[in-house]
């Protein structure tokens, strides 16, 4: 999934999945000034001490001229695009703040919670191009530790957010620190696969404890099965 415009202006890193970084303000210009010969409008965002944010938009006339935007397509056209100084803070270092950043740069959420428990694939390869994508163009990790890491990473929702945690935070993966919010989705899918008679993982079994120890996530499950 190439979702970039392929810019290759010096300073600027372009993360497929419309989200494009400019490392210095000449950057920023160039980059300015090539979105505007595509046919962007650029709109000023809410600014915050990291750096001020562009939505770059493309015209209503320009996406008639390129048609229906498709982003499964190599060649599809990107109709709106983030733009973000970095110069700020570049380049970032090891953090936790910097795992959770990653994972939400590539449009996947840092709630361990949020995926299924069941160890199926919800990472792919190109969810793991963008984040090196990422790495090598705005951190200061060394390209080849993170490769030897995404290599031995599970695949799972749960298992990459644990392993670039704990990849980010410099601690082993029983120490890592993530979000992990039990939900009424764990309970439903856990309760539907004992009454199929179908084998759980044992975070399976945990996530469903923990949402049947919260109050309110046990009246959304009876309220949902009408109980």
């Amino acid at each position: 999934m190439n979702e970039t415009l392929n810019l290759k202006i010096d300073g600027v890193v372009e993360v497929p999945g419309r989200h494009i970084y400019a490392k210095t303000p000449e950057a920023l210009e160039a980059l300015k000034e090539k979105m505007k010969a595509l046919g962007y409008k650029l709109e000023v965002r809410p600014s915050s001490s990291s750096g001020q944010i562009w939505l770059a938009k493309l015209q209503s006339s320009d996406k008639k001229k390129k048609g229906k935007v498709s982003f499964f397509s190599p060649s599809s056209s990107l109709e709106s695009i983030f733009i973000y100084e970095a110069w700020p803070w570049f380049p970032l270092r090891r953090s936790r703040e910097l795992g959770e950043e990653i994972i939400s740069a590539i449009g996947m959420i840092t709630d361990c919670g949020f995926y299924y428990q069941d160890g199926r694939q919800e990472f792919y390869s190109f969810h793991l191009e963008r984040m090196r994508i990422f790495v090598e163009g705005l951190t200061d990790i060394p390209i080849a530790e993170w490769d030897a890491m995404i290599k031995k990473a599970p695949l799972s929702g749960p298992g990459m957010v644990k392993a670039v945690a704990a990849f980010c935070q410099n601690v082993p993966d029983y120490c890592v620190q993530v979000e992990d919010s039990p939900n009424v989705a764990h309970l439903l899918l856990g309760f539907s696969k004992i009454r199929n008679h179908q084998p759980r993982t044992g975070s399976e079994i945990a996530a469903m404890n923990k949402a049947a120890a919260n109050r309110e996530i046990r009246k959304d499950f009876l309220d949902t099965i009408g109980g």
